[in-house]
């Protein structure tokens, strides 16, 4: 819970723009919701070396219409799970950031 916590903190640090939790009453959640250039983009953030595609990214795909969602974790590798779900290294965060 901690890590989860240090990369949202920095995620809404890097991002500058306004950031929401997500969550529907079947389970389904997202840790971190923005919206960058127009374009609805979301983040989860997991501690395990090896992520994976979960139910509640897919829910939120769809019913949020997110271009994209970014898995953070502490990891050395960055690579992609599913065409529109990426998996980023925490030491490369400013690499997702749009705006700046």
């Amino acid at each position: 819970m901690l890590y989860e916590g240090f990369i949202i903190e920095q995620l809404i640090s890097l991002l500058g723009t306004p950031c929401y939790f997500w969550a529907t009453h079947s389970g389904g959640e997202i840790d971190l919701l923005t919206i960058q250039n127009g374009r609805k983009i979301g983040f989860e953030i997991k501690y395990n070396d090896a992520p994976k595609v979960t139910k509640s990214m897919l829910l939120a795909l769809n019913d949020l219409s997110l271009e994209k969602i970014f898995i953070i974790y502490p990891g050395s590798k960055g690579y992609a799970l599913h065409e529109r779900i990426l998996v980023v290294p925490s030491r490369e965060l400013w690499s997702l950031v749009v705006d700046r």
